[in-house]
């Protein structure tokens, strides 16, 4: 009886241990993934400045780790971005594109951990300039979404409402 016992207690250690083991793997809620508790309206925050904060001191490399490979913007007057042609708007001169300031208000986010998503609708006032067009600095509507991918959020898509003055 009492080997049984000791097989039942093995067996009990290997499923629970196989079930650590698998959790993370099926898109569990890893504390990397959820940024240490925060809300998702502040790591909606921590992820929208970092994007910003790059693509204004046009830090390619950084920009570059920060979206996904699948990346796409559409603009309020029909222009698109893929991850490639933007950071190639990051590589041209500042007559033809730059992001002088930005501030970021009214963030709305929703988490959905087990998915890896992170959808987030907020205003952006910018100075903004792309090839050559000077955009409102009025605050306008952008929609955001971030999907947790190799480990890291990252930018897979951008809804920029702001119109050419």
């Amino acid at each position: 009886m009492r080997s049984g016992s000791k097989t039942a207690r093995f067996l009990s250690a290997i499923v629970i241990l196989g079930g650590a083991l698998v959790l993370p793997a099926c898109g569990g809620t890893s504390s990397s993934a959820d940024d240490a508790g925060l809300s998702p309206n502040q790591q909606a925050r921590q992820l929208l400045d970092a994007v910003w904060k790059a693509s204004a001191e046009r830090d390619i490399e950084k920009v570059g780790e920060l979206l996904s490979p699948e990346y796409q913007l559409l603009r309020t007057d029909g222009s698109s971005e893929t991850r490639a042609s933007y950071l190639d708007e990051l590589r041209k001169s500042a007559d033809q594109y730059e992001i002088a300031s930005y501030e970021i208000s009214g963030i709305e986010a929703k988490r959905d951990l087990d998915a890896g998503v992170i959808t987030v609708t907020c205003t952006i006032a910018t100075d903004l300039i792309v090839d050559g067009k000077r955009f409102t600095k009025d605050p306008v509507p952008f929609l955001e979404t971030f999907i947790w991918q190799e480990g890291e959020w990252r930018l897979a898509s951008e809804g920029n409402f702001g119109r050419p003055e």
